[in-house]
């Protein structure tokens, strides 16, 4: 059976073969309803002006990154600290800081960038208290697992 995926509007518009993008990106497939999730689902971006393709890229580039995306919303609970920390290292990657896998320390580096010029230095130092893991299941998780299951049946799972 083929399967397609109809996008674009106008002159735009085209049927994107399923089989042969799946072939292309591997062991990746597996990683995409986290990803998408993660991300930011349809209308709705969780990462200011990174889209789809960005991050899609750099997680194609590392073996945990996909690791970390095919595992979220596998398991119904919450996020352990090692997959927070893969996601965290992710994000910071986004925003150009390989070296950096603490996103408060690229987030005050990118506040200090734009905004430090005239306010006192008490103001710019970086937030030190961390993101709750178990946040990142109700944002990120469960809608992978509808993403994941939406497929089924519900009488036969």
């Amino acid at each position: 059976m083929m399967f397609f995926f109809e996008t674009g509007t106008g002159d735009k518009h085209r049927f994107l073969s399923v089989r042969k993008h799946a072939a292309v990106l591997g062991n990746a497939t597996q990683a995409l309803p986290g990803l998408h999730a993660f991300t930011g689902c349809d209308s709705t971006s969780a990462y200011v002006h990174k889209g789809k393709n960005r991050p899609l890229s750099i997680m194609r580039r590392r073996a945990d990154f996909i690791q970390a995306f095919s595992d979220l919303g596998t398991d119904a609970s919450k996020v352990d600290d090692s997959l927070f920390s893969v996601l965290q290292e992710f994000v910071c990657a986004m925003y150009s800081s390989y070296n950096v896998s603490d996103v408060n320390k690229v987030r005050s580096t990118l506040f200090r960038a734009r905004y430090s010029t005239g306010l006192p230095q008490r103001m710019l130092s970086p937030r030190t208290s961390g993101i709750d893991p178990s946040l990142l299941w109700a944002c990120a998780g469960t809608p992978t697992v509808l993403l994941r299951s939406g497929h089924r049946d519900e009488q036969t799972g």
